[in-house]
């Protein structure tokens, strides 16, 4: 199936993670917090969702940095092409009319239209892929000279509201709670 759009972007981390919401979020209220517990010792989920705000929170290997990124809406579930290049898989709903937020702590926000038309409110399913974290993972800032490896790549497409859901797991133990 072809994507209905597609956009290429570098999306900024801030202290190992961002997030992605549906509306602007005002930076005097409390940003998006993860819901998810933390266990010692133990890696941080991919995904999860935000107990202050309709966000979903991205974990990443980088503490600080840009993380060459792939936008893709669709008009119904895609497949999961190419399932063995990407060490983990998620998949949660958020709400969002005809485009997405993706921010960070730094209050760096980015705009991605899914759609050319206005469309209502309603519940989308966001995929986020990822490979490469691992690698960068001793690369505290992305500073000139470093390689940074992450990659991601965002599916999206209306839902049915489904619960959270992980497709892959990396078993490697080294990512960090925010």
């Amino acid at each position: 199936m072809e994507p209905t759009a597609e956009h290429t972007v570098t999306l900024k981390t801030a202290y190992r993670h961002y997030w992605i919401t549906g509306t602007e979020l005002d930076p005097a209220a409390d940003l998006p917090e993860s819901a998810a517990t933390p266990q010692p010792g133990a890696r941080a989920p991919l995904l999860s969702l935000s107990s202050t705000h309709p966000a979903v929170i991205v974990a990443t290997g980088i503490q600080y940095g840009d993380i060459p990124t792939t936008i893709r809406t669709y008009p119904a579930q895609p497949s999961i092409d190419d399932k063995e290049q990407w060490e983990e898989i998620a998949e949660a709903d958020l709400t969002a009319a005809s485009s997405v937020i993706f921010g960070n702590l730094d209050q760096d926000n980015t705009a991605v239209p899914l759609t050319d038309e206005d469309v209502p409110e309603r519940a989308w399913r966001v995929r986020v892929s990822v490979r490469g974290a691992d690698d960068a993972r001793t690369v505290a800032y992305a500073a000139e000279g470093h390689s940074l490896t992450e990659r991601h790549l965002i599916e999206l497409w209306p839902s049915n509201d489904e619960e959270l859901q992980y497709l892959r797991r990396d078993p490697r133990p080294w990512r960090q709670s925010s």
